[in-house]
């Protein structure tokens, strides 16, 4: 899928839009997915999760430059608010989806002191 196809794809959505880039052989993707299913159905009627195989769509995975799975990204009315890669704890998924509710940017991830006990500790 080309990118042009994409951004006139997402903003097709009435709802809010969580993307996951996935692939079945993934075993971050694996473990992250009963949580997601979990948050999935919270937020149903609320947001839409869209999940794409990382294998079917190797052109739009450079367009949109995602070079790691899982990779999720969250929309609302076909803005990008906010991009996180890696496997997620279901509190940082449910922060994802409330940042697409909200319709406000947002991350989701360490604190700063968090950050920086880490740039330390390495």
């Amino acid at each position: 899928m080309k990118l042009s196809m994409w951004n006139t794809r997402i903003r097709k959505y009435d709802k809010p839009l969580v993307v996951e880039f996935w692939a079945a052989w993934c075993g971050p993707c694996n473990i992250m997915a009963p949580a997601l299913s979990q948050v999935k159905a919270e937020y149903a009627g609320k947001v839409e999760l869209l999940k794409i195989n990382a294998d079917d769509e190797n052109e739009l995975m450079r367009e949109l430059m995602i070079y790691s799975i899982p990779t999720v990204m969250v929309y609302n009315q076909g803005d990008l608010l906010s991009r996180k890669t890696g496997a997620m704890s279901i509190d940082q998924l449910r922060k994802l989806f409330q940042i697409a509710v909200d319709g406000k940017p947002g991350t989701v991830g360490l604190s700063s002191p968090a950050r920086i006990l880490r740039l330390i500790v390495g």
